[in-house]
């Protein structure tokens, strides 16, 4: 996995010279199915990969096994997001009506997972789809131009940061990465009506200070650090303890598809409990 500078789109090309960088954006996108350990799936979790990365690079890693081992009727979905979705700013498009558009009936709970690159890409979606997804786990997310960050440190955090108007912003991609912070922010200003959000990174990562902004808007159990920098043994170790946090085993269903998606999730959280082993109080 390279390392990623603070960067607009177009900079990140720069940090590699393989064809991986210029791959052309493929309709449908293609994915990699996982079924659910249980073999009657409730609930979908959609993994986007880094720069560089691809979907069998989750399966390699351990998170298919760590999702099954903490939830078993979670269906894991791995796609292909690679940056030519990003660059054709085609991402959010072929998201929704590849993967998750056609999942919205069938699952009681969507989730996303996103890494680095994925990370803020799984930041996009749920900016510009308010509502439909119930849950973000992000592992060492790419946040954009540094120059936000440091605005947003300097005005003491998220809870004192005023965004820029919008339209003051030039260029599209350091507006999208604007809206991305302003996403961020709703943790601050609005948390009952913004998807549940885990964070995983390294300590030693070159995006933590930006992260890190983000974690102290988050109750303490959502966010999970360790020693090392921006690489995969690092996600895979913050993974595994943020995941049986994220995704608690429900040993009752929540209620039949028909209800709008957050909706169901409410409904659901609100009738099952976690599941306890049968010496357990």
């Amino acid at each position: 996995m390279p390392r990623l500078a603070l960067l607009s789109w177009s900079g990140l090309l720069v940090l590699g010279s393989g064809c991986v960088y210029l791959r052309a954006p493929e309709t449908p996108m293609p994915t990699v199915f996982h079924a659910s350990a249980s073999g009657d799936a409730a609930h979908l979790i959609v993994l986007l990969p880094g720069l560089a990365d691809g979907p069998e690079d989750f399966a390699d890693n351990g998170f298919v096994d760590a999702i099954r081992r903490a939830n078993p009727r979670f269906d894991v979905v791995a796609t292909d997001a690679h940056f030519g979705y990003y660059r054709t700013r085609t991402l959010g498009e072929r998201l929704y009506a590849d993967v998750l558009e056609p999942a919205a009936a069938r699952y009681d709970e969507i989730w996303l997972v996103g890494i680095s690159l994925g990370g803020i890409g799984g930041a996009i979606y749920a900016q510009e789809h308010p509502g439909a997804i119930d849950g973000l786990i992000l592992l060492a997310p790419y946040m954009g131009d540094d120059d936000i960050a440091r605005d947003v440190a300097a005005a003491g955090g998220l809870a004192s940061w005023t965004p820029p108007p919008l339209e003051s912003i030039e260029g599209e991609d350091r507006r999208k990465f604007h809206e991305v912070w302003r996403f961020y922010r709703g943790y601050v200003t609005d948390p009952a009506n913004m998807p549940r959000l885990y964070l995983g990174y390294g300590e030693q990562d070159d995006f933590a200070p930006a992260i890190g902004l983000v974690a102290a808007a988050l109750p303490p159990e959502q966010v999970q650090t360790r020693a090392g920098g921006h690489r995969w043994s690092v996600w895979r170790t913050v993974f595994e303890a943020l995941v049986p946090r994220a995704l608690p085993a429900r040993c009752r269903r929540g209620p039949p598809p028909g209800l709008g998606l957050r909706r169901r999730t409410r409904v659901a959280a609100s009738r099952a409990a976690p599941c306890r082993s049968p010496s357990g109080p």
